[in-house]
């Protein structure tokens, strides 16, 4: 059983049975035109890197419970980069190799004098890297070692084949390789997005070393709400036009959230060019694997935090509750795409007090 707080009241329920987003910012204009939308140079010269480099709240869930989001009562910071960290807060972050199944795998690892936690792994979205995590993981690398690699095929790290298809499964396993090769033991996972399910499926591959999960949007979809997406994240065929990269960008300023500058917007987009032609593999596996996970996530004895910004994944995310045997969902309305760079403080400190639970 399972209860649902609002403000006033409790009641008891029965049990029941990943993006981009709404542009909520009015302040916000997207335009088409090219000299506006690609800073005076055409879509080709800007994919040729020639640039420089929700409204009201809603109710939030715990443990099976909704409660009040968490925002008002966590600090946040004022500075915003789209660049690698240079905070000069005495953390050593290294970036580096190790050897994994489809190659070589990218990880960002930062170190404090003298972790006192278990070990973070960062876990990205689609089609990202760990460098989401760049200024993240300095934050919060004061009292544990916190990593963020890249999934095969993403960011810095090899590709796999493209047959038979990457999977979910493949990118949690890779995860470990990662994690084994740094000696970390026991971990804490944090996901984004794809990140969640990958958190999920490397929890279910090796539930005795990991300790507590956190997941930014946990979301259960409908059938139709599956297939849409899936038709939203077919991959876009290269043309002389910039096709592609004119929809990117324009996907990537619609859904920005509260803080995200251009120059973070313009750090995201580039991210999505990385893959090359296989930006959508991250996305394809993330849909092939949404119908169990929710499964995966009930047979779960972690105990697992799902944060709810107010991005596209919002509605979608509030479904998991039923789903949490030992957890909850709090809601985060005044964070969206970006929060992690434009409101950093403030999500080292929800994430440490969640996994710290």
């Amino acid at each position: 059983m399972w209860a649902r707080r609002s403000a006033t009241s409790f009641r008891v329920l029965p049990p029941s049975r990943l993006g981009a987003g709404e542009d909520t910012g009015a302040n916000r204009t997207i335009t088409s035109d090219p000299t506006v939308l690609w800073g005076g140079l055409t879509p080709s010269e800007f994919a040729a890197g020639l640039v420089p480099f929700r409204s009201g709240p809603r109710p939030s869930l715990r443990g099976g419970r909704h409660h009040h989001d968490q925002g008002a009562l966590l600090s946040e910071s004022t500075q915003n980069t789209a660049n690698e960290p240079k905070t000069n807060l005495g953390i050593d972050v290294k970036r580096q190799f190790v050897d994994g199944r489809f190659g070589q795998v990218h990880v960002r690892v930062a170190k404090p004098h003298s972790p006192r936690h278990r070990p973070l792994v960062c876990l990205h979205m689609s089609p990202k890297s760990g460098r989401i995590f760049a200024r993240f993981i300095e934050h919060a690398a004061d009292d544990r070692v916190v990593i963020a690699p890249d999934y095969p095929g993403f960011g810095e790290s090899d590709p796999p084949p493209a047959e038979p298809h990457v999977t979910i499964e493949d990118y949690a396993a890779s995860v470990w390789e990662a994690v084994d090769a740094l000696n970390l033991g026991p971990v804490d996972l944090l996901g984004y997005h794809t990140g969640s399910e990958v958190a999920a499926e490397a929890a279910r591959q090796r539930p005795k070393q990991v300790g507590s999960i956190v997941m930014i949007s946990a979301p259960v979809f409908t059938a139709d709400e599956l297939e849409e997406i899936r038709r939203t994240y077919e991959s876009i065929p290269l043309d002389a036009a910039g096709t592609r990269f004119e929809k990117m960008w324009a996907s990537v300023l619609r859904h920005r959230g509260p803080g995200m500058t251009l120059e973070m917007a313009a750090s995201s987009f580039a991210e999505n060019l990385r893959a090359g032609e296989n930006y959508e593999w991250g996305h394809r596996a993330a849909f092939l694997y949404a119908p169990r996970y929710a499964a995966v996530v009930q047979e779960l004895p972690h105990r697992i935090t799902v944060i709810n910004p107010g991005d596209d994944l919002a509605e979608q995310t509030s479904r998991i509750v039923p789903y949490l045997s030992n957890g909850e969902v709090i809601d985060h309305p005044e964070w969206g795409h970006g929060f992690l760079d434009a409101h950093t403080d403030a999500a080292v400190a929800a994430i440490k007090c969640a996994l710290e639970k």
